[in-house]
């Protein structure tokens, strides 16, 4: 089967992210020779099974499937929670036409590096290869284009221009009150206080909308949305069902179903185990 133009920029994509992560654990796991070996193994394979699909081997799809699992399985059992891992993990599993799991590790990587280009454009490519699109609606859009500094603007730059404004008012009421400078220092300092709450309003906004959000992407195929949890009392919400890369955010568990609010502001139950968390349990996220 050839491969798409889609397939070769993520080809190209994947193999730049495999090297920064051999770079990665070389400096970072030079002591732990077994999370070492394990991830380079699993990147290896990725790397051959990369090749086989260049060159239209029957057997390069099942190569990829199973190093997209043992990707999986050194993230999880390493902890490399790092951005090139999850770009890469995406990537693989763009190449098998997972778009699920493809959009769910794009969304992990994403919540580490909001600013990083690659995971933004690799997204919105995983994305629009979900074949049932649920469309936001106006609340979803408006907050949307509110958070949108989160592709541009670095975290650390926020904090930075809040606390150098925070410290400019300190400095010109210090200056006003103690060695008698001009009136306007007092209504430049208020002016500088007030904006330097602007960056903390938006970082808080951000956590309060991701970070402390239970999001979560659907990762099986056909899953059926209802109205209520039991699929032998309740109707369908939609009607077809729901397609692997479709998000959501939880609202309420009950037993073995989740009642889950879309991006169209649709809130439906799916089963449990249709879904997985974007946010990973970890001590330490890398940047």
């Amino acid at each position: 089967m050839p491969v798409s133009t889609e397939g070769s920029r993520g080809v190209k994509t994947t193999r730049i992210s495999i090297l920064l992560i051999l770079l990665f654990a070389r400096c970072c796991w030079a002591s732990d020779t077994d999370a070492q070996h394990e991830l380079e193994s699993a990147l290896s394979k990725l790397e051959t099974g990369i090749t086989m699909l260049e060159q239209h081997e029957p057997d390069a799809r099942l190569t990829l499937r199973e190093a997209a699992a043992d990707l999986q399985r050194v993230i999880d059992a390493y902890q490399i929670h790092t951005p090139g891992a999850y770009h890469a993990l995406g990537n693989a599993y763009t190449l098998v036409g997972d778009e699920g799991r493809a959009v769910l590790a794009y969304k992990r990587g994403e919540r580490i590096a909001p600013t990083d280009p690659r995971l933004k454009d690799s997204l919105d490519m995983a994305r629009s290869q979900v074949q049932i699109k649920v469309e936001p609606d106006t609340p979803h859009r408006i907050v949307s284009l509110l958070m949108s500094w989160r592709g541009i603007v670095p975290r650390t730059l926020l904090w930075g221009i809040s606390l150098g404004l925070f410290t400019l008012a300190w400095l010109m009421l210090t200056a006003r009150v103690g060695f008698g400078a001009p009136r306007w220092f007092i209504p430049a300092a208020i002016w500088s206080l007030g904006v330097s709450l602007i960056p903390l309003v938006a970082l808080t906004t951000e956590w309060v909308l991701y970070e402390n959000a239970d999001e979560v992407v659907i990762t099986q195929a056909g899953i059926i949305a209802r109205s209520g949890p039991d699929d032998s009392i309740y109707d369908p919400v939609y009607s077809e069902p729901l397609s692997a890369g479709v998000e959501g955010t939880v609202i309420e568990n009950r037993d073995a179903w989740a009642l889950l609010e879309l991006a169209d502001g649709t809130e439906c139950w799916v089963p449990q185990e249709a879904f997985e968390p974007v946010s990973v349990s970890s001590p330490a996220q890398i940047q």
